[in-house]
């Protein structure tokens, strides 16, 4: 817990003491280590913790907990064995309150009576009692309950496993999403302890995956006794602490699924992941709502959409607020991009104190300008999926209505998807200008080259191809139809913030950045320092402090 012994550890005579719900909580994340290794000191025939008041007193020393009088909430705490789970060495408990407490005095101080001596001896004998003759605290590693060590304060753990589990295995490490996570591990092994990344996947490509689980049922929920035994194998033979569930509907077989992983592995932590902002459903659906046309109407749900699409929407949030009620009530902790979505996600689940949240922005691979800012060509560029979530059709319009006055510019569009003919469509028909669609590149060079970045997304969660941008001194330029934008762009300093949908604003914006040298060099010097604000060295301490909450660092 990195804290500092300021001194010795206190006995809480006879019984433990239930708390607040929140300490009650932290004591459930906590306990699981000392008892596994309380058990492994039995096995090998060493001292060890040998009642209830021995083994909380080491809880409450390392939860900073203190005692106050509350007796009548006095209640019986068991540790007995008949209540162990699945055969497994687990104990699960009940925390009450007690008044009275007597500090734990050094071995060397003990008092005469026999019993405090006896324990008193155990908990130094146990490795819990560091003191020298003169009373202060010795500087020496200190051994922790799981086996691992403390030096001078600080805590590491020997090993953490990462399990992710998902619907298609990422194709190869240069998939972004992959990158993300191996560097995670990386640099966990490299600052806090040795881990190792593992998948668990429905479908994988022709290519193979390594360290993955193929499950056997291709069954798009998960949850079939098939699937159960094959992921609770590789949990124990990897010894997996952590799940993280990359962006599913934890809902009906998907939540029994977990569900089912936490009971047959008590100890195991599972987060989930939400990889976009926490409305983006509904705020994509009121998008193509707004988009459907009489000739769309294909089925009754269609035409359902097209006469009531405010209904429509009325429900699907209903729908979407019992799908994240569902995730939080199943998972450990929910990981979000941003601390912007944090109240926002609150507000979805009608929970306005909900705590088990952390924002953990997307740590990206490092990026390094071969070009000058004031030697970048006269481009905009944009980047990315062609889908529906980026509204394309917007940025086109922009263009069409910039093109006449930036004669010398040119809109450069990377990428591919099922909106790559539409917009094909719409530069001949409205016969625009100066527009290269290149398809899917390696989109560095392109960025780097360009002056300008563009988005004009419908949803984003915290979109990569910023930070890059940014990080190469190219200027971005966006629709706050995402909030975690404001953390990433100081509007007007390095880079620009333009109302949603106000296509005037943005139009007169490029026109600004792109007929004023001065103006977009230092934007974009600006944005280049904050080089660094989304490297994994940066981001790794915050999932440290997200597993801290949990016991597991």
């Amino acid at each position: 817990y990195q804290q500092k012994a300021s001194r010795p550890i206190y006995y809480y005579g006879g019984e433990f003491f239930a708390l607040r719900g929140d300490i009650v909580r932290e004591v459930n994340k906590a306990y699981q280590p000392l008892w596994d290794y309380n058990l492994q000191c039995f096995k090998e025939n060493r001292p060890k913790l040998n009642e209830e008041a021995l083994f909380f007193s080491v809880l409450a020393e390392w939860l900073n907990i203190r005692n106050n009088i509350a007796n009548k909430y006095i209640k019986r705490m068991w540790t007995s064995p008949q209540y162990n789970n699945g055969g497994r060495e687990v104990c699960y408990m009940a925390f009450t309150l007690r008044e009275e407490t007597r500090p734990l005095l050094p071995v060397q101080n003990a008092a005469p009576n026999k019993l405090h001596k006896r324990r008193s001896s155990i908990l130094a004998k146990s490795g819990f009692l560091y003191r020298n003759t003169d009373g202060k605290p010795r500087q020496e590693n200190k051994r922790l309950p799981n086996g691992n060590h403390q030096k001078n304060n600080t805590l590491t753990c020997t090993a953490m496993n990462i399990l992710i589990i998902q619907s298609k295995a990422f194709p190869h490490r240069d998939n972004s999403f992959c990158y993300f996570y191996t560097q995670l591990a990386e640099w966990l092994t490299a600052h806090v302890s040795k881990s190792e990344l593992f998948y668990c996947y429905l479908d994988v490509d022709d290519t193979g995956f390594e360290n993955g689980l193929l499950l056997p049922d291709s069954y798009e929920q998960f949850y079939t006794p098939a699937n159960i035994d094959a992921i609770c194998r590789f949990i124990t033979d990897k010894q997996i602490d952590i799940v993280l569930d990359y962006s599913h509907v934890i809902t009906g077989d998907t939540r029994k699924f977990l569900l089912e992983i936490r009971q047959r592995n008590p100890g195991i932590k599972i987060f989930t992941m939400i990889h976009n902002c926490p409305s983006h459903t509904t705020q994509l659906k009121t998008y193509e709502l707004s988009r459907l046309g009489l000739k769309e109407v294909n089925s009754p749900k269609r035409l359902f959409q097209w006469m009531l699409p405010w209904l429509y929407i009325f429900l699907l949030k209903r729908v979407v607020k019992h799908q994240n009620v569902s995730a939080y009530n199943t998972v450990d902790e929910v990981i979000l991009l941003s601390p912007s979505y944090i109240p926002e996600f609150r507000k979805l689940i009608g929970k306005k104190d909900a705590s088990r949240l952390s924002a953990i922005p997307n740590a990206i691979q490092p990026v390094k300008s071969d070009i000058p800012v004031h030697l970048k060509k006269k481009e905009i560029i944009f980047v990315g999926r062609f889908a529906l979530e980026k509204a394309l059709p917007k940025l086109l319009k922009i263009w069409e209505m910039v093109q006449d006055e930036i004669p010398e510019w040119s809109l450069v569009m990377v990428g591919d998807g099922d909106k790559y003919q539409e917009c094909e469509e719409i530069i001949a028909k409205k016969k625009l200008k100066r527009v290269n669609m290149v398809g899917y590149q390696m989109s560095i060079p392109y960025i780097d080259r360009a002056s300008i970045l563009c988005i004009t997304s419908v949803i984003e969660g915290l979109p990569t191809v910023f930070t890059e941008a940014m990080n190469l001194g190219v200027v971005p330029v966006g629709f706050d139809s995402f909030r975690a934008i404001y953390d990433m762009i100081d509007d007007g300093k390095n880079g620009f913030i333009i109302r949603d949908n106000d296509y005037k604003a943005y139009a007169r914006t490029l026109i600004q950045l792109a007929t004023n040298d001065t103006l977009r060099h230092q934007i974009a010097s600006n944005a280049k320092q904050q080089k660094g604000n989304y490297d994994i060295e940066h981001i790794g301490p915050l999932w440290v402090k997200a597993f801290r909450k949990h016991g597991i660092v």
